[in-house]
């Protein structure tokens, strides 16, 4: 059986993971980063996951300069 899957964490600083920008993505009206970041706080520390969080707007339409 193995060891339980430990979720994919893609803002390292505040612990955001997949799983949370997904949810956020299905339930809310985001369009941008900076919608991304007031529902899920993912972003808002080093900034260093911008990049793929961009890649998740960017693969359901939604990213447009902030």
């Amino acid at each position: 059986m193995g060891p339980p899957r430990r979720p994919k964490v893609v803002c390292h600083c505040l612990h955001v993971t997949e799983e949370d920008v997904l949810d956020a993505l299905e339930r809310w009206e985001i369009r941008s980063l900076r919608d991304l970041e007031k529902k899920t706080t993912a972003g808002g520390g080093c900034m260093s996951c911008h990049p793929l969080l961009k890649e998740y707007l960017t693969r359901r339409g939604f990213c447009r300069p902030d």
